[in-house]
């Protein structure tokens, strides 16, 4: 995944990338998470997105339904690593506010 810098291209290339991610939650969704969980969680995709994509646009967020979006991935490898990072993160919920 992120480890050991897999990208084709340089990173000079990769800074210019404006990455987006949003994260939206429904409203259940959002009744069953403990109070400050969509901080917690801006600061670990930031903390471990940031290093790879310093131009991240990030939100998460409450909306009507449930979706994860990424878009600005220079190809399809590069998302799926992305969608990859962030299910690790919420699969991890270490990052999770007691």
């Amino acid at each position: 995944m992120f480890g050991e810098d897999p990208y084709p291209y340089s990173k000079d290339m990769r800074e210019n990338i404006m990455l987006q991610v949003s994260v939206r939650f429904s409203p259940e969704q959002v009744k069953a998470m403990p109070a400050g969980a969509f901080a917690a969680l801006q600061q670990e995709i930031e903390r471990r997105l940031t290093p790879h994509y310093p131009s991240l646009w990030l939100n998460v967020s409450k909306g009507s339904q449930s979706s994860l979006s990424v878009s600005g991935a220079r190809n399809d490898r590069e998302k799926a690593d992305v969608m990859e990072a962030l299910e690790a993160i919420w699969l991890d919920d270490s990052w999770l506010p007691l």
